[in-house]
């Protein structure tokens, strides 16, 4: 019966220790996101060039999808860098505004 119950008692410590493991790892801080103001071109591929020619694959969110209204023209843009699936990343705009040349 003791033989029982130390053995009881090992798994119960063991079972805590992988848990709190567990949870330390959920727990980890997300990555800090990084927030960008760009100007560029949005282009018909459901990308964002920018003046320096850096391009941006946009995120699918409802803001993105109405920058397509806009392609060809040259905007003033403040974005979040995302992580998408499979590491890849995009951003997703919180505000524009067109810039008159």
């Amino acid at each position: 019966m003791r033989k029982m119950a130390g053995i009881l008692a090992v798994m119960l410590v063991l079972g805590v220790a992988m848990g709190s493991m567990a949870w330390a790892e959920d727990a980890a801080p997300m990555a800090e996101e990084k927030s960008l103001q760009l100007t560029g071109t949005v282009l018909s591929d459901n990308t964002f060039l920018d003046a320096d020619g850096q391009k941006y694959q946009l995120s699918d969110t409802e803001q993105n999808r109405a920058l397509q209204d806009l392609v060809g023209e040259t905007i003033k843009i403040h974005a979040t860098v995302m992580e998408e699936a499979e590491g890849r990343e995009s951003i997703s705009v919180s505000s524009y505004e067109i810039v008159n040349q």
